[in-house]
């Protein structure tokens, strides 16, 4: 892929300056890289040797480039249901265990023996070569690929990088020589993430999701391009009329996320009730918040395009 394909984020000054540092003699990568191995060219997504291929007659609506699928691996078709609603970032939580990176809410859910190899990379791999060299036919923006780290962060990084390495030409990574090389899809770490050993490594295929608080310190959209913060911090559960103070302070934390080139999500917002997961929707839109996360794809997708938000 080109070097120069549309970028993740709107590129700074800071940005280059940083992707100029990471060179090979600054520290040592993460992974030994195996130049044999070399997966199969996965080129149709529906493939019968995938483990998740593209349900049958399965074709994807226009790309949302705000839509987010929390825990997109409980959807009776991982990746596939989110990416048919147009949702252009989905959320995987991996464990480690037994040297693998399996899916799962919790440690028992890898007791399915679903990979994220085998449920994510794999599949995506297939979509965006059909698509030659896009995630949506002809749409050039990016696709986020959230990964929740739940344990063994300085362990299990190194794993997930190792695994993506073979799809050097789907996703997103510095190369050996320090060139950010902006494919589809990009890979954010979230959770238990390492960031220092994140931001460290001279050649990676992923960045970090950041917090409110990293808002003040010395950060790039290269490392972080993702500030997340928990509802919690603003707690108002779409009852009643809404607390201005807790809109504003929502609001500067979007417009400060913007300030550094990064992009703002919340998670943890209520969603049992559906009047109330809209009120609290048109909040996150009001106050600019980027990426909206939810369970329910079809009815953020409703919702996204009545409000001329896609």
């Amino acid at each position: 892929m080109a070097l120069n394909r549309r970028t993740f984020l709107t590129a700074t000054a800071a940005t280059a300056a940083s992707a100029a540092a990471l060179t090979p003699a600054s520290a040592s990568p993460l992974f030994e890289r195996d130049e044999n191995d070399t997966p199969r060219l996965l080129d149709n997504p529906f493939d019968a040797s995938l483990k998740n291929p593209a349900p049958e007659g399965w074709a994807p609506k226009s790309p949302l480039a705000r839509a987010h699928a929390h825990n997109d691996y409980l959807h009776t078709h991982p990746l596939w249901d989110a990416l048919e609603q147009g949702f252009c970032s989905v959320e995987a939580d991996v464990w480690f265990e037994g040297g693998q990176i399996l899916l799962g809410h919790t440690r028992l859910g890898v007791l399915s023996g679903r990979s994220l190899e085998e449920y994510y990379v794999k599949p995506l791999a297939a979509l965006v070569r059909s698509n030659g060299g896009h995630v949506f036919p002809g749409y050039d923006g990016p696709f986020q690929l959230l990964i929740d780290i739940k344990d063994q962060g300085e362990k299990q990084l190194p794993a997930i990088e190792k695994l993506l390495a073979p799809y050097s030409d789907v996703f997103w990574h510095v190369n050996r020589c320090g060139e950010v090389v902006e494919n589809p899809v990009r890979v954010v770490y979230t959770g238990g993430r390492p960031y220092d050993l994140i931001k460290g490594n001279p050649e990676r295929f992923g960045s970090a999701d950041g917090h409110k608080g990293d808002l003040g310190g010395e950060i790039s959209p290269l490392d972080m391009p993702l500030i997340s913060e928990d509802w919690a911090t603003w707690g108002w559960q779409g009852f009643g009329e809404r607390p201005e103070e807790q809109f504003r302070s929502l609001k500067e934390f979007s417009d400060a996320t913007h300030a550094i080139g990064a992009r703002s999500r919340l998670w943890g917002v209520p969603e049992l009730l559906p009047k109330r997961r809209e009120i609290l929707w048109q909040m996150q839109l009001e106050a600019g918040i980027d990426v909206v996360g939810a369970d329910n794809l079809a009815e953020l997708r409703a919702f996204l395009l009545e409000r001329g938000a896609a």
